[in-house]
């Protein structure tokens, strides 16, 4: 098979408007199915291209998420699967983060509580900050390239910064919250649930939202190397 018959491959997969990382797994299917039909029974290219585009048709027919954006089935399907452990461990990982901090107003006094909280939740929201600026070449990519989707989590990242722009919006009003926080965990008062409840969000948002990004960072600095090193551009 020549690069002209791989290219073909590839713009039909690109009509599809595949992540640039599904893309290349789809197009190694659809080369070395086509490849063997020609070996096997004897088919020239497009007899054997037509072959395996009606093979994938059903798990590349066009489908719809509930915000009306289209993508294909088979991309559905993966990144659905995908987003499911990535909210199971978020969830996993707030609950611990919770306890941890159940733990902590039991150890401390109200006030030590009400000046460490901040603190950490600070220190907690930094952490994504860091991996951005580590990776900002990735991001920069991302951004001057918006037509290029590199992986199903481009994007998810999103919650970070809302996470992050809540923090800051409530930053006069960490003691006040901490203090609320400390009472309602300690079983002194129930008015702070509104205050635990709004702090439980956003380390839910945060801790989902640091997941995706490192999921898209991992799978980006794979599909950017390979996209480097190719021979065709994408």
């Amino acid at each position: 098979m020549n690069e002209f018959q791989i290219l073909d491959i590839r713009n039909y997969l690109l009509s599809k408007n595949l992540p640039v990382d599904l893309l290349m797994e789809v197009e190694d299917h659809f080369v070395a199915h086509v490849n063997d039909l020609c070996q096997t029974k004897a088919m020239c290219f497009e007899d054997a291209f037509a072959k395996v585009k009606e093979f994938w048709k059903e798990d590349l027919t066009e489908s719809y998420y509930y915000n009306g954006k289209s993508t294909t089935q088979f991309v559905k399907e993966i990144k659905t699967r995908q987003l499911n452990k990535i909210l199971l461990s978020s969830f996993i990982a707030t609950a611990s983060l919770v306890f941890l901090l159940y733990l902590l107003a039991f150890s401390v006094s109200n006030e030590i509580f009400t000046e460490v909280l901040p603190c950490i939740t600070i220190i907690f929201l930094s952490i994504a900050g860091m991996h951005y600026l580590i990776n900002f070449n990735i991001f920069r990519f991302s951004k001057n390239n918006p037509k290029i989707r590199l992986n199903i989590y481009q994007n998810g990242n999103i919650l970070v910064f809302l996470a992050g722009f809540a923090t800051i919006v409530l930053g006069n009003t960490y003691n006040a919250l901490s203090e609320k926080i400390h009472n309602f965990l300690t079983g002194n008062s129930s008015v702070g649930f509104a205050s635990f409840l709004i702090l439980l969000i956003t380390i839910w948002f945060y801790t989902f939202g640091f997941l995706m990004q490192m999921r898209f960072v991992k799978s980006a600095k794979k599909t950017m190397k390979i996209m480097k090193f190719s021979k065709l551009s994408f």
